[in-house]
């Protein structure tokens, strides 16, 4: 083979590096096999090092040390030569592929990634898909380098998709910093493009706390334990408090975005703990705010009016997650704003003629410029002047007061009815409702 390390650079720097390689490439790599590849390859980045390191001397990091530490980073070119360990062949076996199959994947129309892929760059078998929704599909993947088994979210080809990824990227190499435990948020591991798709590497979380529920609807009590509720609700608060310590506002907080820690995890387990994913609609205090945020059945009062909003909006959301959580049912099930605040009046109280007032110009119509009263149930047919929805009436007659439903907790009622607060300005703060008497309180007055 020819020696490579005889040849000279035209000066230290390695300018003019680049014709040398292109012809030597051109020349010999017809002839190499798939070693030789590697060999050239690892031969590059030694040169690439020896570059850096006369350009910037005093702050150089050889390529391991900057991938130890840079642990999102992810170099696509990491090729292998060993023979697959037996969880990798039975990962391949169960898939029904081969190892010389090609690894270019397939994209639908819409932008997905072939739900049939095997692997992800050489480094990732796919073992299942965990999920599939409009931003990408989420697969369960084994590591062959650290040889653990994470997930990996693939964003689909959609621009506006793509830079909610990286923005997610970005919120989450911050949170994993400042929660150095894991605690509280996913941990990112890499990020990395792949056939087109940019790629997410996380750890493997269990599921989602909307899953473990829907498995517990066959139960003659839905809900979960009083026990299991306090536990999972302080902790829902412990991660407010600490979003709120670092400045972010989820604004998508629900039971899909609620993970339990362990694939193994239920919510039958004595001590259950969980995780907060999905940080692409997440905005900093100090950013501009838009107007649209959170999804429909956890969206706070201001948001609906087309007010200002800020961290109270991600405690309307706890609030919601955990009445959902004792009674098993959506707290507002419905799509239309009109039917949405009567709710939330049947709910918590009629809205403050403030915030009526200062609603945008879509919100307003709603109200008697009068009196400043929720036109229902006048609006129940729509905004159109349709005829009267009664079935929507009666969704609405059927929601009960705060107070009324939680009569048999008063510890929890006491905690929740601040927390579903109408104005924002008066909802209860992460840090007040840690020292609510609910968390407070022996596990003794507490009925399991």
């Amino acid at each position: 083979m020819r020696d490579y390390q005889s040849r000279q650079f035209n000066d230290g720097y390695g300018r003019g590096r680049e014709n040398w390689r292109e012809n030597v490439y051109e020349r010999d790599y017809q002839h190499h096999d798939d070693r030789d590849y590697q060999y050239h390859d690892r031969r590059r980045n030694r040169f690439d090092d020896k570059r850096r390191q006369a350009r910037h001397p005093d702050t150089y990091d050889s390529r391991d040390e900057r991938y130890g530490r840079d642990r999102h980073r992810y170099d696509p070119r990491e090729f292998t030569d060993r023979r697959p360990t037996r969880r990798e062949s039975w990962v391949e076996r169960s898939r029904g592929r081969s190892r010389s199959r090609s690894r270019s994947s397939s994209c639908d129309s819409e932008g997905h990634i072939s739900s049939r892929i095997d692997r992800i760059t050489d480094r990732f078998l796919v073992e299942k898909q965990l999920d599939k929704g409009t931003f990408g599909a989420v697969f369960r993947a084994y590591d062959r380098k650290h040889r653990d088994v994470v997930a990996i979210k693939v964003v689909r080809r959609v621009k506006r998709y793509v830079e909610d990824a990286l923005i997610e990227v970005n919120i989450l190499e911050k949170l994993c910093r400042m929660d150095k435990e894991g605690r509280f948020c996913v941990q990112m591991y890499k990020c990395f493009h792949y056939d087109h798709h940019f790629c997410i590497v996380t750890e493997l979380l269990g599921k989602s706390l909307y899953l473990a529920l829907k498995n517990q609807k066959h139960r003659p009590r839905p809900g979960v334990r009083p026990n299991t509720l306090r536990i999972i609700s302080k902790q829902l608060c412990e991660c407010m408090q600490f979003l709120r310590e670092a400045g972010l506002i989820h604004a998508d907080l629900k039971t899909e975005n609620v993970l339990l820690q362990h694939p193994d995890m239920t919510l039958d387990d004595p001590n259950p703990r969980v995780k907060l994913i999905d940080f692409g609609a997440a905005t900093w205090d100090e950013d501009d705010h838009g107007t649209i945020i959170q999804t429909r059945h956890y969206r706070a009062p201001e948001v609906v009016l087309g007010l200002p909003w800020t961290f109270p909006c991600d405690m309307w959301s706890i609030a919601c997650i955990i009445l959902e959580l004792r009674e098993g049912v959506l707290t507002f099930d419905t799509h239309d704003t009109a039917q949405h605040l009567a709710m939330m009046e049947r709910l918590s109280g009629p809205i403050p003629v403030a915030m009526a007032r200062n609603a945008d110009h879509g919100a307003e119509d709603l109200f008697d410029r009068d009196h400043w009263r929720l036109r229902w149930p006048e609006l129940s047919g729509g905004e159109r002047g349709r005829k009267r929805d009664y079935r929507a009436e009666n969704e609405v007659e059927r929601v009960r007061a705060l107070t009324e439903r939680l009569s048999d907790d008063a510890l929890l009622r006491d905690m929740l009815v601040p927390m579903f607060h109408i104005d924002p300005s008066l909802r209860l703060t992460p840090r007040d409702a840690l020292s609510s008497p609910y968390f407070t309180s022996s596990l003794t007055s507490l009925a399991n």
